[in-house]
């Protein structure tokens, strides 16, 4: 649309197009040719695989049809403008993806990755020795097997390192470790650590008109007010907040979500996979009492708000859903129900309007979903509050005359 726009009304010889194709990509290529000539960064092809029981880094020397590594045009960093496309195509059966771990894999204590394990080892010759030591260094003939890269970037006085997707979370560190070998300072970006319950992160990501933190897992209700109001006063520094007023001048909340998580470190230790009752009563207890759901809820409440109720949704739902309670079982009155089972009587039934799990005020989306792996976690999400102004919801007891 941008080269019709510049041509003039009427209609043109074909052939004049093909006349000016030189010229028009002339500059391009001067421009090409002026890049091509300073190096921007360095990258490594490198994946982990599992070789014979036993992981194992392989590289891949890429062969590009212009026999250099031109970055995609642009102004972001180098690691999001690799020119991946350009690569020799491997079918999709062959394709080597990285998909996430099995939550349900039992996981053992980190191991400690010191940077001296990264060293180099070098040929090592003594009088000693009858024989040098020798180490040869073997490249691999197989072609495809490696799409993920490391790249190394220095960038506004830092060193930036952009990190590959991997599967494991070992994986992730040790490449960490071995970026910070020389201990200098640097910049982690690219691929965050995949998600593992003996991480603890913190996601800051922006979102339609907020920013939106998750904050890690809490084992007891003191290191949640800890890390809370750890992020009210981090907010507070940047001159961020969780509330704004009104046209009348209302003091109130921003309207984001303060949605709340329960489950287990891992999805064994699920309370709602564990006793799938627990579930069941906390829904028929929520559906009874509507002021729960109302209670600490923003200004926009019912059907086409972001946390509907059960009973908001289609009113037949309320007898489908008796009858898919009905089959979890008390305790000592019969089996509980495996997992995907408990997730698959309720996921199409705790739902709003639209048929659209995440948006349903409890939320099972990420309880034993049959999507993959990130869904098998175990969790139940209370999406019915929002964002209140102070983190302990109110400052100061509150004193004065009712609203009218």
């Amino acid at each position: 649309m941008d080269r019709q726009r510049g041509q003039p009304a009427g209609k043109r010889d074909p052939a004049e197009f093909e006349a000016e194709k030189p010229r028009r990509a002339e500059p391009h290529r001067a421009d090409f040719r002026t890049r091509a000539d300073r190096a921007f960064g360095f990258c490594a092809a490198c994946a982990a695989l599992a070789v014979a029981g036993a992981k194992t880094w392989a590289s891949e020397k890429w062969e590009l049809r212009r026999g250099h590594l031109l970055l995609v045009p642009g102004d972001s960093p180098v690691g999001y403008r690799l020119p991946l496309g350009a690569l020799p195509h491997v079918p999709e059966a062959d394709y080597p993806h990285v998909g996430p771990a099995d939550p349900i894999e039992d996981r053992g204590a980190l191991p400690e990755f010191a940077p001296a394990q990264h060293r180099l080892e070098k040929s090592a010759f003594t009088a000693a020795d009858p024989v040098q030591d020798r180490r040869e260094q073997v490249i691999s003939d197989v072609v495809g097997m490696v799409r993920t890269a490391i790249w190394v970037e220095p960038r506004a006085g830092r060193l930036c390192v952009s990190m590959p997707p991997v599967e494991k979370v070992e994986d992730y560190l040790e490449l960490v470790a071995a970026a910070a070998l020389h201990g200098l300072p640097v910049h982690i970006e690219g691929y965050g650590p995949p998600n593992d319950p003996r991480l603890n992160v913190i996601r800051v990501a922006p979102d339609p008109g907020v920013i939106e933190v998750n904050i890690h897992p809490a084992h007891t209700w003191s290191k949640v007010v800890a890390t809370t109001e750890a992020v009210y006063q981090e907010a507070r520094q940047l001159w961020l907040g969780a509330d704004k007023f009104m046209i009348d001048g209302k003091h109130t909340g921003t309207g984001g979500g303060n949605h709340v998580v329960v489950g287990g470190i891992t999805p064994a230790d699920s309370p709602f996979l564990r006793r799938p009752d627990l579930l069941a009563s906390l829904i028929l207890h929520w559906q009874r009492h509507p002021a729960l759901s109302y209670m600490l809820s923003g200004l926009f409440i019912g059907p086409t708000s972001q946390a509907p109720r059960i009973d908001e949704a289609r009113m037949d739902v309320l007898y489908e859903l008796e009858i898919a309670l009905s089959q979890i079982a008390l305790p000592g009155q019969g089996p509980a129900p495996a997992p995907w089972l408990v997730d698959r009587l309720l996921r199409n039934l705790m739902v709003d309007l639209t048929g659209n799990t995440h948006r349903a005020e409890i939320c099972i989306d990420k309880l034993y979903s049959p999507d993959g792996p990130t869904g098998r976690l175990g969790l139940v999400e209370f999406r019915g509050f929002e964002m209140p102004p102070n983190p302990r919801i109110w400052a100061a007891p509150l004193k004065g005359n009712l609203t009218r």
